[in-house]
């Protein structure tokens, strides 16, 4: 079952996010982690951005999120996390789909 979509209105800035958590408990304090909008079927070739919250929770925990504001043209979309390590991770995709209206 999937997660309810996420409504955000044209006229209200609202955080979009979640917890990335590393399996195996490697440290992942300083790993560069980047966030973009884009479709379901693939991440976007462009804008990704540092998230706008970035709390590390534990040393393999880091909740990041991202605010969709007022400039965010309107649409559906999904939260992509860009996740730079060694290795560097595939590109992954959010649980919920993000409605911009």
């Amino acid at each position: 079952m999937s997660n309810p979509p996420i409504y955000v209105s044209k006229d209200m800035a609202q955080y979009v996010g979640g917890v990335i958590t590393e399996k195996t408990h490697k440290n992942i304090t300083a790993t560069t982690i980047q966030l973009a909008l884009g479709s379901a079927d693939q991440p976007p070739a462009t804008g990704w951005t540092a998230p706008d919250v970035d709390i590390s929770v534990n040393t393999y925990t880091r909740q990041v999120k991202m605010l969709i504001d007022n400039t965010q043209i309107l649409g559906t979309y999904w939260l992509w996390a860009k996740i730079t390590d060694n290795p560097e991770i595939i590109p992954v995709r959010g649980s919920q789909v993000i409605v911009v209206d």
